[in-house]
């Protein structure tokens, strides 16, 4: 691969994490030009002029990505201008920001648009957001009793060892969990109709008395 299609790859790379809501911590393990946008992501995404530390306005943080990508693209055309070669250039850059390169496949690969249930996105994002979304659903159903027992009771049946379950058997313990949360609120709202009777008769009652 030519060395500036690779640089255009790396640079998508690291716009798209500059500009996510991804931590600059999780940006780091990702390596390469992620790595890079790790290290310039606050000053990317947040405003220097705002006292309480605003975000940037979409086109400004946009505007923030392109300098902040120039930036590094300079710096190693610089090196490609010292005779260094394109490999070394790339792998010299890299190192200072305590990352290596990707290789033109990884980046091809993770730049890849994939579509999901939860939107379109490039493949390396979808991981992070599918253990968000399985982290916020399993949040929301641990918290209720039933879907809680619901789901554990599920997992049991389902998992060879539950401590290790898969993402997959955790998500379709999830969904029987979801119907326990259901079954729930239907419980506690005939509960709640049937209380409410009682209360109404003995209202009438003391009435009549």
């Amino acid at each position: 691969m030519q060395i500036q299609r690779y640089l255009r790859l790396m640079g998508r790379l690291y716009f798209e994490g500059a500009r996510s809501n991804f931590s600059p911590e999780l940006l780091r393990r990702f390596g390469g030009s992620l790595a890079m946008a790790a290290r310039d992501a606050n000053h990317i995404r947040i405003d220097p002029d705002s006292i309480l530390g605003m975000q940037r306005r979409t086109e400004d943080r946009w505007q923030a990505a392109e300098i902040g990508w120039r930036r590094h693209s300079r710096a190693i055309c610089n090196k490609l201008a010292r005779g260094v070669t394109p490999t070394e250039a790339i792998y010299l850059h890299c190192a200072e920001y305590s990352t290596t390169p990707h290789t033109p496949r990884q980046l091809q690969q993770g730049l890849q648009q994939v579509i999901s249930t939860h939107g379109t996105m490039s493949a390396w994002m979808l991981p992070t957001v599918q253990f968000r979304h399985r982290l916020q659903r399993g949040s929301a159903i641990m918290s209720d009793t039933f879907g809680a027992i619901t789901t554990m009771a599920a997992l049991a049946m389902s998992a060879d060892d539950w401590q290790h379950a898969t993402p997959e058997e955790w998500d379709n313990a999830l969904n029987a969990g979801e119907v326990g949360v259901i079954i729930g609120q239907l419980a506690g709202a005939h509960t709640d109709a049937h209380t409410q009777r009682q209360d109404t008769n003995r209202t009438a009652s003391a009435r009549t008395n």
